[in-house]
């Protein structure tokens, strides 16, 4: 399976440049949300990588999006700007796989 990345423009070069082939680079919500939809519809794509920034901006879409199919995976990582503060997308995650709360 593949990766996929939608995020700003040093997130997806960043990406890119460890190999990832199918990346998006965009700072609007609604490219975003169109793009992430996209990959959410490729067979081959198992995992999908967008930056906290932009998920944010698209959260009830994303949501309604992830909670239709398991796979794949969306996974949120901080921009250059930093990472924003809340619940963990990984563990996330795991609580929706294994149905408990894991404490790290």
């Amino acid at each position: 399976m593949e990766i996929a990345i939608v995020g700003d423009k040093d997130t997806v070069l960043g990406l890119k440049l460890s190999g990832v082939t199918k990346a998006y680079e965009t700072n609007d919500k609604d490219e975003a949300y169109q793009k992430i939809r996209e990959f959410f519809l490729e067979p081959n794509v198992g995992l999908i990588i967008t930056t906290e920034v932009l998920a944010d901006q698209i959260r009830p879409l994303l949501n309604r999006l992830t909670a239709t199919r398991p796979i794949p995976i969306v996974i949120e990582i901080p921009s250059r700007f930093g990472e924003r503060k809340g619940e963990d997308p990984i563990l996330t995650l795991i609580k929706r796989a294994v149905g408990i709360e894991i404490k790290v």
